[in-house]
């Protein structure tokens, strides 16, 4: 649209008369682009790249899109801080990162956030560790308890059980005090 702006005639500038005459003034269009024109990849990775910047943490990000998933990996150093313990902070930053990109909860690709493969690494420590846990269950018929974890952790417990028909696997406890517990099956 057109706005309006008020313009004085010579005579008026000279001081001869408060005549105002009104003329349409060109205010300039931006053709707008569709709301997703950014993809959420691009989206994260800005959002991410803020962050680590606010964070001074200088560190170059990598997407990798997946069916399923949206992957930013953070290169460089500090990566220790990024992760923090038991990878809380990494956590952390990607629930923020998801919140930030993806305001509504419709079916949106979750964004995993990684530095230095820690979450594979993670993962294959969890999957040794349920392992373990197993063979002693079978030893002792007793059932063992594995501490506090969050969620992504126990649901990788929970299927690197699942093939072994001798053991079964449950969870116990509220929120953030939820255990495993892997005891033999009946």
């Amino acid at each position: 649209t057109a706005s309006t702006r008020a313009l004085r005639t010579p005579a008026a500038r000279e001081g001869q008369g408060e005549r105002t005459v009104s003329a349409p003034v060109a205010v300039p269009r931006t053709v707008s682009e569709p709301a997703d024109a950014e993809t959420a990849a691009h989206k994260a990775k800005r959002i991410l790249e803020g962050l680590l910047k606010v964070m001074q943490i200088d560190s170059p990000v990598a997407i990798e899109e997946t069916e399923e998933a949206i992957v930013l990996t953070i290169r460089g150093d500090g990566s220790g801080l990024l992760i923090g313990k038991r990878g809380q902070n990494l956590d952390a930053i990607q629930y923020f990162v998801n919140k930030a990109t993806h305001r509504s909860p419709n079916g949106h690709k979750m964004i995993i956030i990684d530095t230095e493969d820690y979450r594979k690494r993670r993962e294959e420590a969890l999957v040794a560790l349920a392992i373990r846990l197993g063979e002693k269950v079978k030893k002792t018929k007793k059932p063992v308890t594995v501490g506090h974890m969050n969620a992504h952790d126990r649901r990788v417990i929970h299927l690197a059980m699942q093939n072994d028909a001798t053991l079964t696997t449950k969870s116990r406890g509220e929120g953030e005090y939820r255990k495993i517990l892997i005891l033999p099956a009946r």
